[in-house]
């Protein structure tokens, strides 16, 4: 029943814009993902502006970090980053998160801890 009520959540919300549930910033010392996998993260947070063409995550606790650079949500590859973060986010699921250098999100892996 546990991962009926998630896929209901997700079926509800898949095609709706999440709302970040803290405060939004963009300032460069709030925009953090350090280079490399992370694990057991939450995320809590969806922001998204059009002058970035790409979305911006906050893990819970932590900060924010971008998602998906170099391909926006005007690219499949972007579209479905934002797809498995909004998942995520209904859920409220850990999620792994691949980080590069330049504090964004390039991959995302949705586990049942």
């Amino acid at each position: 029943m546990h991962l009926a009520r998630k896929a209901l959540a997700v079926l509800l919300l898949g095609c709706a814009s999440a709302v970040a549930a803290v405060e939004y910033n963009d300032k460069a010392s709030e925009i953090s993902c350090p280079n490399g996998p992370h694990g057991g993260l939450v995320i809590d947070g969806i922001a998204y502006r059009n002058a970035h063409t790409m979305p911006m995550i906050h893990f819970k606790g932590g900060n924010w970090a971008y998602l998906s650079w170099k391909y926006g949500v005007d690219s499949p590859w972007g579209r479905a980053l934002l797809s498995l973060a909004q998942t995520a986010y209904a859920t409220q699921a850990r999620v792994v998160a691949d980080c590069s250098p330049t504090n964004d999100v390039t991959g995302l892996w949705i586990q049942d801890f």
